[in-house]
């Protein structure tokens, strides 16, 4: 049973850079704050090297409060290294840190110290699920309510961590902290102080704390130095920790939502770092993150894979790259607008693209060059225009534009080259978050050879939308999986915001024609929708039920989109794949989909499982070939 009474020793940490106009305010609050909640505390003040009256200000109020102990760098060192620099100088049990500005309301510690009897961490979080609303109170300014999320939402994907908040107020015990090896410089380093102790066990309080604006002052946590020094800690924190095993040995600790902590002892056991953590649900060696040595050799050794076979490909689209009709209609107008500029309207009477692409060799000539040969100059190139339709897929259109107009020098290959590259950058992002969201070696390897494979084989159908409908299969399965694990779905209107951010990247990415919006729109938005309704238990079997509904849904899609149940009822220019034809490839998908949720239904017991895989079934047979 807790002491509702605990009065735990405790330091709390800041550091000012030119705060002279806050600097009052915040001893006073701080001092308020901690005699409400302890007997034995000190106040550490670092001053990180500020041009103004900071420091001899610091040294006024010490005069009179000799629990406050500042302390000066010997220049701008940057949060990392004042955090470290407090930690150190903390003589109490207990130490947090908060902003100069008072950004975060720490009362709503007050409440739950007694809770330190039966966690080591008070962990802050702020409250309430994303929304665009949630965005901008999230901090000062839209922008940096963007670089906030976008620091946790880094942090949460890479390294797997099951906080709701990692920029916030941690009240940890010092005899915990003191020890770790603290690498980070900026603003990582209080999350990497929250990774660390959940490795080594420790058990976690997440208790709600709103961010509060700042009121005077000027704040510099996100200029773009800051920024940058953030997304480097993270990323090479990632790569040491994660990737090449440099953490090993890491436990799992506990952390529990404020709603859910227990009004007594008997309710929620004692668990404390210095214990052994209870073991959770193994991790099968295909599906985690890489953890050992081998893995991540694996994933060396897989990139080293993709890296070859890129270049090979490059050579060969250099050399000889095809193309159809409609993309060569289309990139003889982004030729001419590049060249001419976007006030240009109609279309080209001079067309150099079948030119260089009848041409052989004068595929990897520059442009320009072409047209001054085949028009005589620039300007009557630009001249002869006619009144015919541009071709559609207006995305792609305005790519090909900016290849052209950033790049003197490109040819009609190297064109062709530039958005083979777009479509790789457009597949890796998404199975690097299918790999980095638990689904990782088995998923992930066989998603990048499988990606980087069609692209190899299908070198001379670079502009066809149909060649590269896996890349909308991946990119729409990566998006569900991170709404669904980051519980992004919370409403419709979110759900509908996903799925039109799927559309706008696949028009990019895929060369979708404008009619292929409507539907890659609707496909993601109406499962996500679904998904909502549905609840997001975590019933035995039910992820693979979602995962096989997900599977199924799109590939049955796919299948009635190109045959039979929407069109003519024959296959429509759709390629080959090393003998077997997308139809094939996509009905097997269809097969494994519909046996993973036949084998739940006969485990669960559940009429609801049978549903994806009658849908499956049914849409396949109706979509056979007339």
């Amino acid at each position: 049973m807790t002491d509702a009474t605990y009065r735990p020793s405790l330091s709390m940490l800041g550091w000012a850079l030119n705060e002279e106009q806050n600097l009052g305010e915040y001893v006073d609050r701080a001092e308020v704050f901690l005699r409400s909640v302890s007997d034995d505390f000190e106040l550490i003040l670092i001053d990180d090297g500020s041009s103004d009256s900071t420091w001899a200000l610091a040294g006024q109020l010490q005069a009179s409060r000799p629990w406050l102990k500042p302390l000066k760098n010997d220049g701008n060192r940057g949060p990392g290294y004042c955090y470290r620099r407090g930690i150190s100088a903390a003589t109490k049990d207990y130490f947090m840190a908060q902003t100069v500005d008072w950004a975060y309301d720490i009362d709503a510690f007050r409440p739950v110290f007694s809770e330190l009897q039966r966690y080591d961490i008070l962990q802050g979080i702020r409250p309430g699920e994303f929304s665009i609303g949630t965005l901008r109170r999230r901090s000062d300014s839209l922008y940096k309510g963007i670089v906030s999320l976008t620091n946790y939402a880094l942090i949460r994907i890479l390294f797997q961590l099951p906080f709701a908040d990692f920029q916030n107020v941690t009240v940890c015990p010092t005899r915990l902290a003191r020890p770790l090896d603290l690498e980070s410089e900026g603003s990582f380093t209080n999350p990497e102080v929250m990774m660390k102790l959940y490795w080594g066990g420790a058990s976690f309080l997440q208790v709600p704390v709103v961010f509060q604006k700042r009121g005077r002052g000027k704040g510099t946590g996100t200029r773009v130095r800051a920024v940058v020094t953030s997304i480097a800690d993270i990323i090479g924190s990632w790569f040491r920790w994660i990737v090449l095993g440099g953490y090993p040995n890491r436990k799992t600790g506990r952390v529990v939502p404020s709603q859910a902590r227990a009004s007594s002892s008997a309710d929620v056991p004692v668990v404390h770092a210095n214990e052994p953590a209870a073991r959770g649900r193994r991790e099968a060696f295909l599906i985690g993150p890489p953890r050992s040595a081998l893995r991540a050799a694996a994933y060396t050794a897989l990139a080293f894979l993709c890296f070859w076979l890129l270049a090979a490909e490059w050579l060969s689209i250099e050399r000889s790259p095809t193309f159809d009709r409609d993309a060569l209609d289309l990139l003889n107008v982004a030729i001419h607008r590049g060249v001419c500029g976007a006030a240009v309207s109609g279309t080209p009477s001079i067309d150099i693209a079948r030119y260089a692409a009848d041409g052989g060799e004068l595929q990897i000539i520059p442009v320009r060059s072409l047209i001054v040969d085949k028009a005589g100059s620039l300007d009557i190139y630009c001249r002869a225009t006619s009144d015919s339709p541009v071709p559609g897929r207006s995305a792609l259109l305005l790519l090909e534009t900016s290849l052209v107009r950033m790049r003197p020098q490109i040819s009609v290959a190297g064109v062709g080259k530039a958005l083979h590259f777009i479509r790789v950058a457009g597949i890796l992002p998404f199975v690097f978050v299918l790999m980095s969201a638990g689904y990782g070696l088995a998923i992930g390897c066989t998603a990048i050879l499988v990606g980087v494979w069609l692209l190899v084989t299908l070198s001379h159908h670079l502009y066809s939308a149909a060649a590269f409908g896996p890349v909308l299969l991946l990119q729409t399965v990566a998006l569900w999986v991170l709404a669904a694990r980051y519980r992004w779905a919370a409403n419709v209107y979110t759900c509908a915001a996903l799925g039109i951010a799927a559309a706008a990247w696949a028009a990019i990415v895929v060369n979708l024609r404008p009619d292929y919006l409507t539907l890659e729109m609707a496909m993601p938005a109406a499962f996500l929708i679904c998904d909502h309704i549905m609840g997001t238990a975590d019933a035995p079997g039910q992820r693979m039920s979602r995962w096989s509904l997900l599977l199924s849904a799109f590939a049955t899609s796919y299948l009635a989109f190109h045959y039979g149940f929407f069109g003519s009822g024959t296959a429509t220019g759709l390629p080959m794949m090393s003998g077997l034809s997308t139809e094939v490839w996509m009905r097997g998908l269809v097969v494994c989909a519909t046996a993973t949720t036949l084998i739940w239904f006969v485990r669960s017991r559940s009429i609801a499982a049978l549903v994806p895989a009658l849908l499956s079934t049914a849409i396949c047979l109706l979509s056979l070939p007339a």
